[in-house]
C-alpha cells in the first residue's frame, strides 16, 4: 500500500485528519472494548426490568429486552472484526460508519427505557432508572471514548430522550424542578463529552508511542549496537517491550558466537584463532604467561574424499573436531585453520608439555575410526608444535609452527615435529 493510501482520513471516525494505522488502531480498540461493554450490559439489563417485574406491564420490559439484546448482539458481532494495515479503507468506514450508526441506536434504547418502563409517579424506580442511565452515559465513556464521534452517537441521542422525557412525561414534577434536572443533565452530559474527547486524545498519543515503539524494536534487529542504546533508552517501558528487547539480545549473542565458529565443525574459525594469538601474546608480554600453539593437519584428506565423497571428508572434519576437543582442556582454544587444517592455542604451557599433548592428541586420532560406515579408513594427521617469546609477532610464530607441521610432513606424516625459536626440530617422546 501505497504512502498515499495509508495516510488517507476516515472523516466520520475521527475528528482529526489521522493517518492510516492510527485509524486502524482506534477501531480495532473499539471493537475490543465494545464487545467487552456489551457482555457487561446483559446483567445490567436483566437487573432493571426484574426491578419494574411489578411496576409495568411484562411486554413492555419483554419488548424492551428484546430489543435492547438484538442490538447487544449486532454490537457483539461487530467486536469481533480486526483490521491491520492491509485492511481495505473503504470497508474500514463502512464499519466506523456502522459503529456510530448502532451507537446511536444503542443511546436511543437506553433512553426508550424511560417511556417503556414508566411508572408514571415519582418514585424509587424513577429515581432507580435515572441513576441507572447516568452510570451508563458515565461508563460508556470507556467503551466508545477512544474514537469521539461514537461516544458523540451515543449520548446526544440518550440525553435528547431522557430531556423530552423530563418536559413530555413527568407531570409529577414541577416546572423549576424539570429545568433543574434537564440542566443537571446537560452539564453532566458536556462533561463527559469533554472526557471523552479527552480519551481519544490521549488514546492517539498511546497509539503513537506504540507505533514508535514498534519502529524502534524493527530497528534494533538490524544493529546490535542500536539496540544496546534503544533498550537503554527504553528501560522503563511495558512489560512486553521488555521481553522483546531479550529476545533481540539473545538472538545477537548468537550472531556473535556463530560469527567465530566454523559453520561445518562448529569449532573457533581462523578469525577468531588470531584474536586469540593476540590475546595470549599480549597476555605473555605484560605478565610472562606463556603459552605453545600446535597446528595439525589431516594427512591425505583429499584421497578420502576423491574415494568416498564429500559428506565423508565432512563426517571426518567434523568427528576429529569433537575427538581433539575431548583431549583438550576447557582453557585450551581449538579451531578450524582452513580446509583440513587445525589449530590448537595452550595456554600456560611449556614446549615439553605441548610436545606430549600433541602426541596423544596423535595417537587418539590413529586409533579412532572416524568413519562408521568404512571402519577399515584410517585417519592420521601431522602435527606441528611450537612456543611462543615475549619478542615476536604472531605472524612469526605461526611461520614456525608451519615449519614444524612441513618437517612432520616431509618425514613421513603421522608424526609430530616441534620447533623452537632457534629453528632446531624435537622429534616427540615415542
Amino acid at each position: 500500500m501505497s504512502e498515499e493510501a495509508i495516510a488517507i482520513s476516515i472523516d466520520s471516525c475521527s475528528t482529526h485528519k489521522d493517518p492510516f494505522h492510527l485509524i486502524v488502531a482506534q477501531c480495532n480498540e473499539l471493537a475490543q472494548r465494545g464487545g467487552v461493554s456489551a457482555a457487561l450490559a446483559f446483567p445490567a439489563m436483566l437487573t432493571i426490568a426484574w426491578v419494574h417485574r411489578h411496576a409495568v406491564p411484562v411486554q413492555n420490559s419483554l419488548g424492551w429486552l428484546l430489543f435492547m439484546a438484538l442490538v447487544l448482539i449486532v454490537r457483539g458481532g461487530m467486536a469481533g472484526k480486526r483490521f491491520n494495515l492491509d485492511s481495505n479503507p473503504s470497508e474500514l468506514r463502512r464499519w466506523c460508519n456502522a459503529s456510530i450508526v448502532l451507537s446511536a441506536i444503542y443511546g436511543a434504547g437506553w433512553g426508550s427505557m424511560l417511556f417503556l418502563l414508566d411508572t408514571g409517579q415519582l418514585d424509587f424506580l424513577f429515581m432507580f432508572k435515572i441513576a441507572a442511565l447516568a452510570a451508563v452515559m458515565g461508563i460508556m465513556v470507556n467503551a466508545f471514548g477512544i474514537m469521539l464521534p461514537v461516544y458523540i452517537g451515543f449520548i446526544i441521542p440518550l440525553a435528547l430522550i431522557i430531556s423530552l422525557y423530563l418536559f413530555t412525561n413527568t407531570p409529577y414534577l414541577k416546572q423549576d424542578a424539570q429545568v433543574s434536572v434537564f440542566f443537571g443533565i446537560a452539564v453532566y452530559t458536556a462533561l463527559l463529552l469533554v472526557a471523552a474527547r479527552n480519551i481519544t486524545k490521549l488514546g492517539r498519543i498511546a497509539f503513537e508511542r506504540g507505533f514508535e515503539r514498534e519502529q524502534a524494536l524493527t530497528q534494533a534487529q538490524d544493529s546490535h549496537q542500536r539496540e544496546q542504546a534503544l533498550r537503554e533508552s527504553l528501560e522503563d517501558k511495558s512489560r512486553k517491550i521488555e521481553e522483546a528487547n531479550q529476545k533481540l539480545s539473545a538472538a545477537n549473542e548468537q550472531l556473535l558466537v556463530l560469527a567465530r565458529q566454523d559453520v561445518l565443525t562448529g569449532a573457533y574459525n581462523r578469525r577468531h584463532l588470531m584474536q586469540e594469538l593476540d590475546r595470549n601474546l599480549n597476555a605473555l608480554k605484560r605478565y610472562g604467561i606463556e603459552f605453545a600453539v600446535v597446528i595439525l593437519d589431516i594427512d591425505h584428506f583429499k584421497r578420502i574424499n576423491d574415494s568416498y565423497g564429500h559428506q565423508a571428508g565432512d563426517r571426518v572434519l567434523q568427528g576429529l573436531t569433537k575427538l581433539m576437543l575431548a583431549g583438550l582442556r576447557e582453557i585450551d582454544i581449538f579451531g578450524r585453520w582452513g580446509g583440513e587444517e587445525f589449530l590448537c592455542i595452550l595456554p600456560s604451557t611449556s614446549f615439553a608439555e605441548a610436545m606430549a599433548c600433541a602426541e596423544r592428541l596423535r595417537l587418539c586420532l590413529a586409533k579412532t575410526r572416524l568413519l562408521g560406515a568404512h571402519p577399515e579408513v584410517t585417519v592420521s594427521a601431522s602435527f606441528g608444535v611450537t612456543v611462543c617469546t615475549a619478542s615476536e609477532s604472531v605472524d612469526a610464530v605461526m611461520k614456525r609452527v608451519d615449519d614444524a607441521l612441513y618437517e612432520a610432513k616431509a618425514s613421513g606424516r603421522n608424526r609430530v615435529t616441534g620447533l623452537k625459536k632457534s629453528g632446531a626440530a624435537d622429534p616427540p617422546d615415542r
